[in-house]
């Protein structure tokens, strides 16, 4: 909390906060945290997500949603790149990189 005041107060968080997690379908939440930061507060909510939409697009998977829609843009940059430079056995190998890494397997 003491850190959140700090950045507040220097300016540093002007588009407010993001609340993500099971505790931010608490009812009056974001009204309270408006109250305690001093800042624009809202909930974050995953989108962009089809297949099990009706499962995730609650803010309890918010966070795991969005680490997971970052790591897989960042590893189609990395297949683009590779897929210049390489032929498809090269682009191939790369997404099972991609997808052991992804899952541990």
């Amino acid at each position: 909390m003491n850190e959140i005041e700090q950045l507040a107060g220097k300016g540093l968080v002007p588009c407010g906060a993001v609340l993500t997690g099971g505790v931010a379908k608490t009812r009056g939440i974001g009204d309270l945290a408006m109250r305690v930061l001093n800042l624009p507060v809202r909930i974050g909510i995953p989108w962009g997500v089809s297949g099990f939409s009706d499962i995730v697009t609650s803010p309890a998977f918010a966070t795991a949603v969005g680490l997971v829609r970052w790591a897989a843009k960042g590893s189609r940059c990395k297949l683009r790149e590779k897929k210049r430079r390489g032929g498809a056995g090269e682009l191939l190998a790369s997404l099972r990189e991609w997808w052991r890494d992804l899952f541990d397997l």
